[in-house]
Formats: structure tokens, sequence, C-alpha cells
């Protein structure tokens, strides 16, 4: 690879210090033609997760992992949440419903969790992550995420630009690609982890199925993200 976590393309620093800036100064949403202010505090909470929790859960359950690691967590503030409600039923917090030993966060624009676990999880999670990454810097990612889990990955990636805005004036989703482009840079360096699983979902208007792929299943819906 050209690029790794050891020598990052420049474009992905300039994108790691706007995310920074963001974090802690908030950011510009672009919705109906109108400028919006999200201020810093609600800046990148994490929030995607709640919508991928059960299918989260069904990849634990298949693999048997007890340890996670979300990548690319933002504050994680819904690991924070007690009491949730899923299908009618209650549970104490995320940990406790998808029933695991531990959740570790990794956020490379805030401090307190930007390193790595120095140990392998069993699984790695990303929500709304991958398409803010720039193209050049997938292929390592992707890989970083395989490497540090031991039985799965699961990433949901928008095809779709953002509502978001950086401050250099460019959309937050600055990789924006076709689920099939998605599914053969995941196709490739799974074939590199042959015990691994990994579940991807592929999110944006009008998608076109695509079924399984070789052991993996390929997960899409038309839900709308920030």
């Amino acid at each position: 690879m050209k690029y790794s976590r050891h020598h990052p393309s420049e474009n992905y620093k300039q994108h790691i210090a706007y995310y920074q800036s963001m974090h802690t100064q908030g950011y510009s949403r672009n919705i109906n033609g109108q400028d919006q202010f999200t201020s810093a505090q609600d800046s990148f909470p994490g929030d995607a997760l709640g919508k991928f929790l059960q299918p989260i859960q069904q990849i634990i359950e298949v693999t048997g992992a007890k340890s996670v690691l979300d990548y690319g967590s933002g504050k994680g503030q819904k690991y924070h949440q007690n009491n949730i409600e899923i299908n009618g039923e209650h549970f104490q917090d995320i940990q406790n419903y998808w029933k695991i030993d531990s959740i570790k966060l990794y956020e490379p624009a805030l401090q307190q969790y930007n390193a790595l676990p120095a140990d392998k999880v069993d699984g790695v999670i990303s929500t709304d992550v991958l398409e803010h990454i720039p193209e050049e810097d997938i292929p390592w990612v992707i890989e970083e995420m395989f490497e540090v889990s031991k039985n799965f990955v699961f990433a949901s990636i928008a095809c779709f630009d953002a509502l978001a805005i950086l401050p250099n004036g460019k959309n937050a989703h600055c990789t924006v690609k076709h689920p099939q482009w998605w599914a053969g840079i995941f196709q490739f360096i799974c074939n590199h982890y042959p015990n691994h699983k990994y579940l991807l979902a592929l999110i944006g208007p009008n998608i076109n199925p695509l079924g399984k792929i070789t052991n993996q299943l390929v997960w899409e819906n038309n839900l709308n993200t920030p």
C-alpha cells in the first residue's frame, strides 16, 4: 500500500485536523440550501450507531464475540445511555444488549480516544466513518480494522453526500462511491483474513440489491444519516 497508519496521506492528516476543530468548535450543515450551525456539544456524538444495534448484535452472536472496538466512534454518547429499549425489551445499556464483556472506543479526532487498543478485540464496528476518509487512505484503514480484530468487521457506509460541511467548504463525505466499489475492497482485503466475517450496511437511495458475496453478507437500506 502507498499509505499506512505510520504514513497516511497529507489529505488524511488535514481531515483529522478538520474533525478536531469541528468537535471543539462545531460546524455547518447545509439543509435544503440553508446553512445551519451544529454546536461543539452536538458534533459527531455517534448517533449513527443506534440504527445498527440489531445487526451488530446478530454478528456478535454468530461469531461468539465478547469484545468490540468502535472504530471512529465520535463522542460515543450512545454507550453512556442507560435503560435502552429495543423491540419492546429494556436493557441496561448497549453492552448489556450485546452480551459482551467490553467495548473500546477509537476516535482519532478526540484526544481521549485517539489510541488504538494494545490488544486485539473480537470485533470491530464502524458506523458513518469510511465515507469521511480520503479515498487514497481507504485501503489501509479497512486493513487496520481487520488487523485489530479476531473475528469480524461491521461497517455502515453512506453512498451519498453529507449534510455536514468541512471547514474548507467541501462536503464531509469525501469518498462517495457505489456499493459495488465498497464491496470489492472489503472482499479483496477479507481474502487475507479467511477466518473473519464482515457485514456491510450500504446506505443510499435507489441502491440495487447486491445479495451475498462469498460467505459474506452485504446488507443495504435507504436510511438517511446526517
